[in-house]
């Protein structure tokens, strides 16, 4: 697949569309800044990927320990020290 490609070829079998994604993924990476290697050029959505996972607001392993503290995987309470007595 050259890179001087404007077009993307697209089949057809039996009525069904086959478009080709390798061709339709290469027209939608962005153009290189000026003086930026193609192998840094990136998707929006590789850059999503690559953040933490708490910056994404998802599970986080140590934060969800840290929270439960000595019942986490064993009761669906969070630890909390007994009340002081009056």
């Amino acid at each position: 697949m050259g890179g001087a490609s404007a077009s993307c070829v697209e089949v057809e079998v039996d009525g069904m569309r086959a478009p080709s994604f390798a061709c339709l993924t290469q027209k939608l990476i962005p153009k290189p800044a000026p003086g930026q290697p193609p192998s840094e050029r990136k998707l929006a959505s590789e850059a999503i990927v690559e953040r933490p996972s708490n910056a994404l607001g998802l599970f986080n392993y140590s934060a969800t320990s840290h929270r439960m503290g000595n019942t986490f995987g064993t009761s669906v309470t969070p630890q909390r020290p007994s009340n002081p007595a009056p």
